[in-house]
């Protein structure tokens, strides 16, 4: 879960921040080893644990994004975790919202979901750039079955593109990036192909059938930053 937070966190890395709050936090326990799995062999394993104050005041709004559900592909353990460190969680769909510069404007992470259930119009699209543009995070999440078309016409501003998709496991090789510290590995499984063109870059990749794909992008756009990422399973 760690490193799942940090992909989150970098968003606002970078950029300037959008809400201004007195400060308020809380202390917070995040253990670091060993695993839940190595736990459950061995109970007497010593453990270790980071102790942190978090006074985060940041907003995150989810579009299509399954943040309640405690399901294999639910988000809701991903939300709490935010939640511990200081990070307000709000949900849409594009089903019943619309995306505007008023909207955006109310956080400072917008997350897209790997399955929007309509396209957005070329003013939704606009009220995103302006809005990374301001010092906003955008992180796309996509998946073996995303709609290429559909989210190139959102991610095309960021000179970023998906371009295939392979139904297999793979594990990220990652670069040296203020996104990637701290993470050791990211896998997933069912996944898309990633493509860039600068200042966009690929920071992390894999290898298939001897050819090498992207599955982690960034963009610093403006004061505000933009990821996409190759797999919705791995939250």
């Amino acid at each position: 879960m760690r490193w799942r937070v940090i992909l989150l966190g970098f968003l606002l890395l970078g950029a300037s921040f959008r809400v201004d709050a007195a400060p308020s936090g809380a202390l917070v326990a995040e253990r670091l080893s060993p695993d839940d799995s190595v736990v459950s062999a061995c109970s007497e394993l010593p453990v270790r644990f980071q102790v942190y104050f978090s006074d985060s005041t940041q907003k995150i709004l989810w579009i299509d994004v399954p943040i309640l559900s405690t399901g294999v592909y639910g988000y809701s353990t991903l939300k709490d975790t935010l939640s511990g460190r200081g990070f307000s969680s709000d949900y849409t769909t594009v089903s019943s919202d619309t995306i505007t510069d008023s909207l955006c404007g109310e956080y400072d992470i917008i997350v897209l979901g790997f399955n929007l259930p309509r396209d957005l119009t070329a003013a939704e699209r606009t009220a995103l750039e302006g809005f990374v543009s301001d010092g906003g995070g955008l992180f796309v999440i996509t998946e073996y079955g995303t709609d290429r078309t559909e989210y190139n016409a959102i991610l095309s501003a960021y000179g970023i593109s998906l371009i295939g998709a392979i139904d297999f496991a793979f594990t990220l090789s990652l670069s040296s990036h203020p996104v990637t510290a701290g993470v050791s590995d990211i896998t997933g499984n069912g996944v898309t192909e990633i493509s860039t063109s600068s200042p966009a870059s690929c920071i992390g990749d894999y290898s298939y059938l001897f050819t090498t794909y992207c599955g982690l992008a960034v963009r610093n756009y403006g004061s505000g930053r933009v990821v996409c990422y190759f797999d919705e399973l791995a939250f």
